[in-house]
Parts: structure tokens; C-alpha cells; sequence
């Protein structure tokens, strides 16, 4: 494996990754088993694939651990920046939405009294960085690996030349 093409396909799709877990509202594809995060795997192995010299390389499972799990920690890294970056410019947007859409409910169930009193006494007002940190650590690799390995799976043989 070319490592220079390995490391830029891992942060393209680290980026990619990063920036669908962390903008506002677009993280909500996340919500579809992490389907940015597989996105950001998925995106890695295209452009390894389309970038890879004349004659494609085939990936053994160990290349594409490699690649899948080198995208999620770039994915988290950046996703980590990322969050950071919206919390300063419009601040714990998660929170305020949650507030806005209890706000707009006539009747709580039972447990979001509780919730809600909980959401408005400013205690989740600060950035959770290392929370995010840890939790972009574990979730990132683990998903970008099965993006990695759908590419492989869909994409594995689009590259290939037709033989003459």
C-alpha cells in the first residue's frame, strides 16, 4: 500500500466523517446508524481506489482494518475540532434545540419533568470535549471500518480495467 495515498484517503474521509458528526442538523444522518461516520469509511476507500496507480491493488482485509480504522481516528480528531469550532460560534446548539422542541409540547410525559428541569439548570452549558474525544475514539474507527469495507464490498471491482 502507497502510504502517502493511505494517509490523504484517511483524511478525506476523516474529514468527511468529522464534518457530518459535527455540523448542526446534518448530524442527524447520524442518527441512522451512523450512516456519516460509514460515509466518511466509504468516501476513504473511493478515493484510495480512484487515486491507486493503473493496475488496482486488491485489498486483503488487513489493508482495509488499516484504512478503516486510520479514518476513524482522523475522523475523530477532526470531529473533536469540529465540535469545538460550532460550540464557540453558536454555542451548545444540541441543548437548545432539545429545550425548543420541549418547549413546544403542551404535556411532558413523566420523566421529562425532570429532563427538562435538569436541561435548564445550565449544567450542560459547557463544551464536553474529552467526552466527545473519547466517545469520537471508540465510535469513529468502528464505523469508518464498516464504511471501509462496504466500499470494498460495492466498489471493489469498479476499478478494474476490462481485459483486452
Amino acid at each position: 500500500m502507497d502510504n502517502r495515498l493511505l494517509y490523504q484517503s484517511a483524511i478525506i474521509g476523516g474529514i468527511i466523517a468529522a464534518l457530518m458528526d459535527s455540523l448542526p442538523y446534518i448530524k442527524f444522518i447520524n442518527a441512522c446508524c451512523c450512516m456519516g461516520i460509514v460515509l466518511g469509511g466509504f468516501a476513504a476507500f473511493y478515493y484510495y481506489r480512484s487515486q491507486s496507480p493503473s493496475e488496482p491493488i486488491e485489498f486483503r482485509l488487513g489493508g482495509l482494518i488499516h484504512l478503516g480504522l486510520l479514518t476513524g481516528i482522523f475522523g475523530a480528531i477532526g470531529s473533536f475540532i469540529a465540535h469545538y469550532i460550532v460550540f464557540k460560534m453558536v454555542g451548545n446548539w444540541d441543548i437548545e434545540f432539545l429545550k425548543n422542541m420541549m418547549d413546544k409540547l403542551e404535556e411532558f410525559p413523566p420523566l421529562w419533568d425532570e429532563l427538562y428541569e435538569e436541561l435548564e439548570s445550565g449544567k450542560y452549558d459547557g463544551f464536553a470535549g474529552p467526552i466527545i474525544l473519547v466517545q469520537s475514539l471508540i465510535i469513529f474507527p468502528i464505523f469508518t471500518f464498516i464504511g471501509v469495507v462496504l466500499g470494498n464490498k460495492f466498489l471493489g471491482n469498479a476499478f478494474k480495467k476490462p481485459q483486452a
